[in-house]
Order: C-alpha cells, then structure tokens, then sequence
C-alpha cells in the first residue's frame, strides 16, 4: 500500500481542493481522508503541495503513435499526462487492415516496430504484453481503414466497400477502440463526402462514443464548416470533438469568420466539444505545410510535385515563412537533424527559409514533423471558458491560460481529467475518488511536476490500453 499524506487535494470534478491523504491499494484509490496513524510499505508526504489527477491528451503530439513501443521515457509524463488517446487526426495504430504502419509514414520511420496485430483487440494485447510508462487508448482511424480498403485510389467508395469500412469500424468499438475519427482537412480526407461521414457518425451515436472530426478547410472556410458540423450533428445525435478548433493564425478577416462560425456552433447543442492546443509549439507533419493546390492524392504523388521543377517555384512562393521552427521527428537515416532549428538547416544548406522547407520535404520525403513556436492569443483565453473546450497541451500552459481567463485552478484541472475522461467515456478514470485508478500527479504552485503515478506504481512504469 501507498500513503501521500499531508497534501491539497484537487480532484477533477471542479469542487474546491481540500486537504487531506490518499490511500493506494494495488492500482487504485482505496481511501481519500486524514490517517495519521495509518502504516504502508511506502509513504509520500506531499508536504503541502497539490496533488491532482493524472491529465488525459484527447490529441498528443503528432504522430505519437508510432514510438510507442520505442519510446521508454516519454516528457508527456514530465507534463502531467499519464493517460494519452491516440488516432484523433483520422490515422490510427489499429485497426490495421493490411498489418502494416504505412500510414504513419507521414510523420517518421517506423522500422522499429513489430507489427503483431490487425484488429483493436489484438493491439490490446500487444500493448498490454509488456511494461508501458503511459496508459493509451485510441480512437479506431477512419482514414487509416479508407486508405486500406480504397487502396489510395480517389473517389468515393462504393456501397459494398462503405459497408466494409463501417464494419470494420464496428468491430473496433466493441474491441475497446474509445470512439471513431475522421480527418476532413488532409489531401485524403478532401474527398471523404459527407454522406461518408454521416454514415460514421450513426455508427458512434448508435454505440454511444465520440467522433473525433477535423472539420474540412478548417481555417479558410469557416462558415461553411461549421453548417456541415452542425448539419451532421443535428441529423445524427452523436458527440462530436472538433480536433485542432483553433487554427494557429488568424488575420483580422479570417478571426472575425471563425468567431461567426464558432456562435453557431456553440449553440447547436450540448454535444459538440473542441479540442484547442495550447502550449509553447505546435507540432505539425511537414506535407502539412504544403500549399493545399499541392496537397492533393497520395503522399507520393505530393513528393512527385516536389521534384517537378515549373511546380517547385510556385511550392516555395505559397510556403509560409517559419521563426524559430525546429525538427523534431524524420525516419532515422536523417536523426541526426532532429531538434536542428530551421534557420540553421537552411544555413547549412546555404539555402533560404522557405527554400530550406522544401529541400527537408525533399529529403525525408514528406516523413518529417516540426514543431512551430506557438504564442498564446487572446482567443485561447476567451475560449478556455467555454465548458465544452477540451485542452491539450503542458499543464503549465493549460494553468496560465486558465489563470489569465480569471478561472479557478479547479477548473484547469476538471479540464484536463475529468471532462475528457466523461467524454470519452473512460472507465474509473479522470477523478481522485475511492475505487479509481491510481493516476496521479503531485505538482508544485508553479504546477511544476514533482512525481507521477500510473495505476498505483511509483515508477510510473505501469501503463495500459485503457478503453470505455
């Protein structure tokens, strides 16, 4: 058994934090009170610091993924998460139909992992097999099973393979996948009609779990957007999160169009939430950055683009120009370029900014991510109040955006643990309460992390596959 004694409890409903000790038993939450004589094999005092429960990322960094049986000591833990949900952008770790990564190759190199798993349940159990320093659950990827089916072709599918795809996506669900996602505002994701989408909808609100939607041309037409979003929302009844709701820039034209857009979204109903980044970086596959004249078909269609020389000029004058960018992820022939800033790449290349983003397109052949410096706006503080807004991001940029929006700290917290695990229908999680597991998260006032735990393990070397 665990004790942390002597700590401020905040517990993730938003009711104001107290003080008082947590017991742990195994992987979970036995007792919350004051024991002061209480004995255990191990004893945390927390000497007055607050003690919250682990966070949830509805929408980690991305890629993330594909390191997951790679990656032995993970900084989400060093930001408070201990739970993260995979497959919000539509690409998903399973179900894989063809038994292969190939999906993520937009992001990096997965040469690393053994693929022993098509169905959600078999991952389960891959997952589970060994020892993991972060829980993980997935939403089952629209466009990863599309892809499969479709075999990259264009066009719509036809009724037998719709019919296909939406089983496969059944399956998934009944197998622990937490909801379904669907990327609308990728290359592929274009020509995803809304009939599809519909389609896939009536199955999460049949099942009762979320869809996860990255609206189309999210950023450009907003309007439009969102009467689709809330079209679909009205015909089917299901939950929907809107992945990335906060474009990173916006102009003064472009902010007042998504401000319009987001009053009609906000009042279609209760069942819509937005998913909105909030940190220092974004982080971003690099084909991301393409023109969206040439992020069309496949990925190597988009890389063909890149070696056709009367395209390249005009590729390079629709690049945005990028401050302060980094690389942070390419397959591992180039990881010797991973945290090299985008100025001194292109330095070493004795190329320009915009230049430099090409020739890495090039090289990794669309298989790169950065991260952009990220410099919070007003908006994110005015949206943080909104009920229905589910933030991803370091804790400590949730807290100050929560500080600045003059909320109550209990608030960062429900928002971070207990609203995403209702949402996404987690099982004893999200919450410090008797018979919960034992994720938690000892911070200081500066909400710096001291100590993790995840399912009663000090070590934080006790994660799972959770599901509903």
């Amino acid at each position: 058994m665990i004790l942390i004694r002597n700590a401020k409890i905040i517990d993730g409903t938003g009711a104001p934090e107290r003080h008082g000790d947590i017991l742990i038993s195994g992987n979970a939450i036995s007792a919350i009170g004051n024991f002061p004589h209480k004995k255990t094999e191990v004893t945390i005092d927390a000497l007055g610091q607050r003690l919250i429960p682990g966070c949830i990322s509805i929408h980690p960094q991305a890629g993330y993924e594909a390191t997951l049986f790679t990656d032995h000591a993970p900084t989400t833990q060093r930001e408070g998460y201990t739970t993260l949900i995979g497959g919000a952008d539509g690409t998903s770790i399973a179900p894989l139909c063809n038994g292969s990564l190939e999906a993520f190759r937009k992001w990096g190199g997965t040469s690393g992992i053994n693929i022993g798993w098509r169905s959600m349940a078999e991952f389960r159990r891959a997952f589970n097999y060994a020892p993991r320093t972060i829980n993980f659950g997935t939403f089952a990827g629209y466009n990863t099973v599309r892809r499969a089916i479709l075999h990259e072709m264009d066009g719509d599918p036809t009724d037998k393979e719709q019919k296909v795809i939406v089983h496969i996506l059944e399956e998934a669900i009944i197998e622990g996948a937490l909801g379904v996602a669907i990327n609308l505002d990728t290359a592929h994701g274009q020509g995803i009609s809304h009939e599809e989408v519909r389609h896939v909808a009536l199955l999460a609100a049949r099942y009762g779990v979320p869809l996860a939607l990255k609206p189309r041309a999210w950023g450009k037409h907003f309007m439009e957007s969102a009467n689709e979003i809330v079209a679909l929302y009205r015909a089917t009844g299901a939950r929907i999160i809107l992945i990335d709701f906060l474009p990173r820039e916006l102009n003064k034209a472009e902010e007042k169009d998504f401000r319009q857009a987001y009053t009609v979204i906000q009042d279609a109903g209760d069942g819509l939430f937005m998913e909105i980044q909030y940190g220092p970086d974004q982080h971003m596959p690099i084909y991301e950055l393409l023109p969206r004249f040439a992020r069309t078909g496949t990925i190597h269609s988009m890389r063909m683009l890149l070696e056709d020389k009367s395209q390249r000029k005009k590729i390079i004058a629709n690049l945005p120009r990028l401050e302060g960018a980094r690389i942070i992820h390419t397959p591992r022939e180039y990881k010797a370029l991973i945290n090299v800033s985008l100025e001194d790449f292109a330095q070493n290349r004795g190329v320009t900014g915009k230049e430099a983003i090409l020739e890495l397109m090039r090289i990794t052949q669309l298989k790169a991510t950065i991260a952009i410096p990220q410099k919070p706006s007003a908006l994110h503080t005015e949206l943080i109040r909104d009920a229905r807004v589910l933030p991803s991001g370091p804790l400590q940029s949730v807290y100050k955006a929560v500080d600045d929006a003059l909320l109550p700290l209990e608030t960062a917290t429900m928002k971070l643990t207990g609203l995403p695990a209702t949402v996404l229908n987690l099982t004893k999680r999200g919450m410090l309460s008797e018979n919960y597991a034992a994720d938690l998260v000892l911070i200081d006032d500066r909400a710096t992390v001291i100590r993790t735990i995840i399912n009663g393990s000090i070590n934080g070397i006790k994660g799972i596959c959770v599901n509903k």
